[in-house]
C-alpha cells in the first residue's frame, strides 16, 4: 500500500483536477525554458520531472499516472504546434525520470536507488534515441553529437549577444573544446542526470514538509555517505589516466565525472551537517550551496571533502555508537 491509502478516481481525490492543471503548466513551463533559453534554461528544465514525481508519490497507482498522461498530451500537442515533433521522445523521456523517483519514494527504495535506477534508465534511453538519430548522419554517431554540439555554443553565443571580439575568441575557444567535449559526453550525461535527479528529491523533500505529507525514511540526509568500495573507482579511473593510450584515458576521465559527482553529494551533505550545528540562517545556506554550485573552484573543493571524509570522518559518524548510552 506504500505510505498513503490508495484512491482511484476524481470523486474520491478533491482537488486533482486542479492539481493536474497545476502541474501539466509547471512541467510545460520548464521544459519550454531548456528549449528557449539557453544555458539559463537549464536551470529550470532540471525540474521538469518533479510534478510528475509528486503526482506519483501523492496519488499512488492508477490515479498518480492522470497527472502525467494529461502531461503527455499537452505536451506533444504543443512541440507538434511549435514544429519540433523531435523532441517529444526527449519531453517523455524526462516524464518517466520523475515517474520512476515518484514510485521508488512510495515504495520505500533507498536514496541511492530512487536516484541512481532513474539515472541510468535516462541514460540508456537517451543513448539510445541519440543514436537513432544520428543514423543518418554522414559523419556517424559521433559526428552527429559534435555538430549538435557546435550549433548549441552558436545558439547559446547569438543569445547574449553582442559582437566584440571577447566573444568571437570565447566562442572560437569553446568550439576548440568541442571534440574533447563529445568524449567526456558520456560521464556528462550521467552527472548532469545524477544532479538532476538530486534536486528533484531535495525539492520533492521540501514540498513534502510544506504540505506536511510523509516522506521516505531514509535517515538524517546530512550524515549521508557514499558507499566506501567507490574509492577503488576513483583508484581504477586514476590508474587509467596514468596508462598510456588515449581509449583508457577517455574511460578513466568519464568514470572521474560520475564518481566526482557522488563525493559532490557527500561533500554537500557535510556542508549541510555544519551549517545545521552552525545555525547558519536560511539565506546564507542558499547563497553557500549556490557558490559551490556555480563555482568550479568551490565545486572542487567540496567533492574533495567528500572523499577525503573516507578517511578524515570529518563528522565524526563513525564513532556514535560508541559515545550513546
Amino acid at each position: 500500500m506504500g505510505l498513503f491509502s490508495q484512491n482511484n478516481g476524481f470523486d474520491r481525490n478533491p482537488g486533482l483536477g486542479m492539481e493536474i492543471a497545476v502541474g501539466t503548466t509547471a512541467t510545460l513551463i520548464s521544459f519550454l525554458a531548456i528549449l528557449l533559453i539557453p544555458v539559463a534554461g537549464v536551470v529550470a528544465g532540471v525540474l521538469t520531472p518533479l510534478p510528475t514525481l509528486l503526482s506519483l508519490y501523492r496519488r499512488g497507482r492508477p490515479v498518480g499516472y492522470w497527472g502525467p498522461g494529461v502531461t503527455v498530451l499537452a505536451g506533444v500537442l504543443l512541440l507538434l504546434v511549435l514544429g519540433m515533433p523531435q523532441i517529444v521522445p526527449y519531453f517523455c523521456l524526462l516524464l518517466s525520470m520523475g515517474v520512476l523517483m515518484g514510485l521508488g519514494m512510495r515504495r520505500q527504495w533507498s536514496i541511492e536507488k530512487t536516484i541512481g535506477v532513474p539515472t541510468l534508465f535516462v541514460f540508456v534511453v537517451g543513448a539510445f534515441l541519440f543514436w537513432l538519430a544520428a543514423g543518418d548522419s554522414e559523419t556517424g554517431f559521433a559526428g552527429f553529437v559534435e555538430e549538435d554540439l557546435r550549433n548549441s555554443i552558436r545558439a547559446a553565443m547569438q543569445q547574449y549577444g553582442g559582437e566584440g571580439e571577447e566573444k568571437k575568441v570565447l566562442e572560437q575557444s569553446l568550439q576548440n573544446m568541442v571534440p574533447f567535449l563529445v568524449k567526456l559526453l558520456p560521464g556528462a550525461a550521467v552527472s548532469t542526470t545524477l544532479l538532476a535527479a538530486w534536486f528533484n528529491v531535495v525539492a520533492a523533500r521540501r514540498y513534502c514538509r510544506m504540505a506536511r505529507l510523509p516522506f521516505p525514511v531514509w535517515g538524517q540526509w546530512l550524515e549521508w555517505k557514499a558507499p566506501d568500495h567507490l574509492i577503488w573507482g576513483v583508484i581504477a579511473a586514476g590508474v587509467m589516466l596514468l596508462v598510456p593510450g588515449k581509449t583508457l584515458t577517455v574511460v578513466g576521465l568519464n568514470l572521474l565525472l560520475i564518481l566526482a559527482t557522488v563525493y559532490l553529494f557527500q561533500g554537500l551533505a557535510i556542508l549541510g551537517f555544519y551549517f545545521e550545528r552552525w545555525k547558519m540562517p536560511r539565506a546564507m545556506r542558499l547563497l553557500s550551496y549556490g557558490i559551490v554550485l556555480l563555482q568550479q573552484f568551490a565545486t572542487m573543493a567540496v567533492i574533495l571533502l567528500g572523499l577525503f571524509d573516507l578517511w578524515c570522518d570529518f563528522r565524526r559518524l563513525t564513532r556514535k555508537p560508541a559515545e550513546s548510552p
